[in-house]
């Protein structure tokens, strides 16, 4: 008897699991003001089969005849409730407005598109970008080495058009990498992730947590820079694996994001080396890149003049990479050192202008023409190095 009694009590209890999905599958129905939630329906039916069971096995000694009503008025609202969600399902049913089935193109139109949140790049960004280069306009921007996302923030605030954060010096790991990006979201600010070198695995993460596109240091052949390209492109132009990450919605947006990334990602090589700059007509062959970075500091160290901004010489060097890059119809961009600097950089129709003085921020007056430091009064921003 006892083992009979234990076979009864597991039926009832897989039965009771298996309920769960008739309950659930009711889901939750409105009646006027009122919404009778099948999961309470579930719970209430556990509780009353239990108490049955143990009146029925005798667990329960002495139960009084009021107990025994009690249960039986549970089982009447037990049933009600049932009756009344399946009755006020099959009248939404009834009376639910019909639908006729979309057609093909009304699905299509309905299905998320490429460049729509939340499956998106920062398209409207890039393509500002692109229109002001298009325009032969230089574009200003902010070079990131603090931790700090706040200042970000401030770039994107102060309308810049670029930020790169710098993940080859410094001290900035990937979780503040990461704040910075996602600083940048829904802005018109383009955010650029200079990576620590050449590397698959550095420049796929970079993109994957959102980076508008990549920065890589010390180019100086057309094979690295093909390398690069390829590192940041899906197949079948390049090698970057697809992962369920920021960049895809989490998942979401494989097909979406697989089909607007390559056409969009930015890849911006750096020149800073004399090799590098000899090999520029040869970089500049390079399909998938539009702008190339000079590094002055570093090509003066591989010219002889370590520690020098610009070693004799140096200064001439650079503009004639600067000249070679505008002739083949690409961008060049440059960090300055001091207001002069930058006006002759400006002047030499450099695209991408940082400013790095003194470790602070450099404003402009355009109305002025007017170069100023973070003390002027009602400045608006053009560039800076954090």
């Amino acid at each position: 008897m006892p083992l009979l009694a234990n076979y009864a009590l597991c039926a009832i209890a897989g039965t009771l699991w298996y309920m769960q999905f008739f309950f659930y599958g009711m889901g939750t129905t409105k009646m006027g003001r009122y919404d009778f939630s099948s999961w309470t329906l579930h719970m209430a039916t556990i509780i009353i089969f239990g108490t049955l069971v143990g009146v029925g096995l005798s667990e329960w000694k002495g139960v009084s005849r009021r107990t025994y009503r009690l249960m039986q008025l549970g089982l009447v609202v037990l049933v009600s409730s049932t009756v009344v969600i399946g009755y006020g399902n099959y009248l939404a049913k009834e009376h639910a407005p019909a639908t006729e089935a979309p057609n093909a193109s009304e699905t299509a139109a309905d299905s998320p598109k490429v460049g729509t949140a939340p499956c998106q790049m920062k398209i409207a960004a890039l393509q500002k970008l692109r229109k002001k280069l298009a325009a032969d306009e230089a574009v200003y921007g902010l070079w990131v080495t603090l931790e700090s996302a706040s200042i970000t923030e401030m770039a994107v605030a102060l309308g810049l058009d670029w930020v790169v954060i710098d993940a080859e010096h410094g001290h900035l790991d990937w979780k503040e990498i990461l704040e910075h990006v996602r600083a940048t979201v829904r802005s018109d600010t383009v955010v650029l992730v200079r990576v620590a070198e050449l590397n698959a695995g550095l420049i796929k993460r970079a993109l994957d947590i959102g980076a508008d596109g990549i920065v890589i240091p010390w180019i100086e052949t057309a094979q690295q820079l093909k390398q690069a390209v390829a590192f940041a492109t899906y197949p079948p132009e390049g090698i970057r694996g697809i992962g369920a990450e920021r960049a895809t919605a989490w998942g979401q947006c494989f097909l979406e994001h697989a089909q607007e990334a390559n056409e969009n990602v930015l890849v911006v090589p750096i020149v800073e080396s004399v090799t590098g700059g000899k090999n520029i007509q040869a970089l500049l062959q390079v399909g998938g890149v539009e702008i190339v970075f000079i590094g002055p500091a570093d090509y003066s160290s591989t010219a002889g003049f370590r520690g020098q901004w610009e070693g004799p010489g140096v200064a001439e060097a650079l503009l004639a990479i600067k000249d070679a890059v505008r002739a083949s119809g690409k961008h060049c961009g440059v960090v300055t050192t001091s207001h002069e600097n930058l006006l002759r950089t400006s002047g030499a129709r450099l695209s991408h202008v940082g400013v790095r003085h003194r470790q602070r921020i450099v404003f402009a007056q355009p109305a002025r023409g007017a170069w100023r430091d973070w003390t002027g009064p009602a400045n608006v921003p053009i560039a800076g190095h954090g």
